[in-house]
């Protein structure tokens, strides 16, 4: 099956998972925020992006240039382009924003496909990323592996599959491709690090990177 093929097939599951989340007013699978939480935790909160500040600050001034020019370089680039010091930073806002969420996105095994049972998850994504609170902003899709392989095996895993997410977002529901950053993080920021194997691990987390100016 080609990848546009994968994906018509995928967003027709889409939009009648669009439908029934519709009727039934934020459905959501276990252990996933609704849509309403989803905004809340993306949109509602407030990131800690340094995305503008006072011109009689020339500290603040200068570090929000700076994180504009960093986040404007790797929304640029394809995931393995980036710089170590641009995956560093990307994982230092991963770690600190409390504009994030943590999702469960099901993929075939040992594979980058999506599974049918992740479109309900995704629908509710673009929802939110749609919403006119989320116009001009950027935000990253990190994917994250739980404990089990290499780290070789689990870094290359997680791009892929962050990498499709971005594109199906992109495709099915046209949102605009410089408004998603695709990243992957292996296994190097387990959620449970007492329990390295726990399915905790596996999640796709999206970090509000604030208005990219």
């Amino acid at each position: 099956m080609t990848r546009f093929s994968h994906f018509a097939r995928i967003l027709a599951v889409a939009l009648v998972a669009g439908l029934a989340l519709v009727a039934g007013h934020g459905a959501t699978l276990a252990g996933d925020p609704s849509e309403d939480e989803l905004r809340d935790l993306i949109l509602k909160k407030k990131s800690r992006a340094p995305t503008s500040a006072p011109q009689d600050d020339p500290a603040a001034a200068a570090a929000a240039a700076e994180y504009q020019r960093i986040l404007k370089a790797i929304v640029s680039k394809p995931t393995r382009a980036l710089s170590t010091q641009e995956v560093d930073w990307a994982g230092e806002q991963a770690k600190k924003s409390e504009a994030s969420a943590d999702l469960t996105i099901n993929f075939e095994f040992n594979s980058a496909t999506l599974a049918p049972s992740a479109i309900p998850v995704l629908v509710k994504l673009a929802h939110v990323l749609t919403d006119p609170q989320a116009k001009g902003a950027v935000f990253m899709i990190a994917g994250h592996t739980d404990g089990k392989g290499s780290d070789a095996y689990n870094q290359s895993l997680s791009e892929r599959r962050a990498e499709t997410i971005k594109r199906f977002l992109v495709e099915s529901f046209k949102l605009p491709p410089e408004s998603l950053f695709a990243i992957g993080f292996g296994r190097k920021q387990l959620k449970d690090t007492n329990n390295p194997f726990a399915d905790e691990n596996r999640r796709v987390q999206v970090v509000n990177l604030g208005v990219r100016q």
